[in-house]
């Protein structure tokens, strides 16, 4: 849709960008390939791609063989190029990589119309990006407390007050030596302690 024949979708992991995927159109077919590799000067104009990074805008070309801004790129002597688009994949101020097309036959391929399409894509990815990013980091951060209270032999449980809902730890169940299919409660665990115990934890809870 864009009018492109290649593109690459560039993401940074650090501050480093690195190539996730590529893709590329021929006689109306689009081949998609991930390489999760990193950016080298055989894979676009980086002299383009350094400028959006740290920018935070993006590059139009409308005739790469007549623009002289970036005829020094290594890229750039090698391959002809027409139309070049490199956007950045940005949510507020935080960036998350770039969009990369080029064009080798056809000049001024990405007019005002095909641009707006494409930024408020380029916008929609940023926030998937955003939220497949906190997703991870939750995976990672509960990784990371269900092995701490394994090695600690210690448990942890969530209480919502407006729904009554339990929520036990894996290591719960095995402290309280109950099956993890088990619907949790506040009389299951107070079950399992001493007697003597058992008053002053319902009137705590209460």
């Amino acid at each position: 849709h864009a009018g492109a024949e290649r593109g690459l979708l560039i993401l940074l992991k650090g501050d480093e960008p690195q190539i996730e995927a590529e893709a590329s159109s021929s006689q109306g077919w689009v081949q998609v390939t991930v390489r999760q590799e990193e950016v080298t000067a055989l894979d676009l104009p980086k002299s383009v791609l350094h400028y959006v990074i740290h920018s935070h805008e993006r590059v139009v070309i409308d005739d790469a063989s007549f623009d002289h801004r970036y005829s020094e790129d290594e890229y750039v002597k090698r391959k002809p190029l027409r139309s070049v688009l490199c956007l950045p994949i940005v949510k507020q101020s935080r960036l998350f990589g770039a969009l990369y097309m080029e064009n080798t036959l056809t000049s001024e391929v990405f007019s005002t119309e095909r641009l707006a399409v494409l930024e408020l894509l380029a916008s929609q990815a940023a926030i998937s990006l955003e939220n497949a990013t906190l997703y991870s980091d939750l995976q990672r951060s509960e990784a990371f407390l269900a092995q701490g209270q394994r090695i600690s032999h210690n448990g942890s449980f969530g209480w919502s007050l407006a729904s009554g809902e339990f929520l036990w730890s894996e290591e719960l169940y095995k402290i309280f030596e109950y099956d993890p299919d088990t619907q949790a409660s506040t009389e299951l665990a107070v079950s399992r302690m001493h007697p003597d115990d058992r008053d002053r934890v319902r009137r705590l809870l209460d």
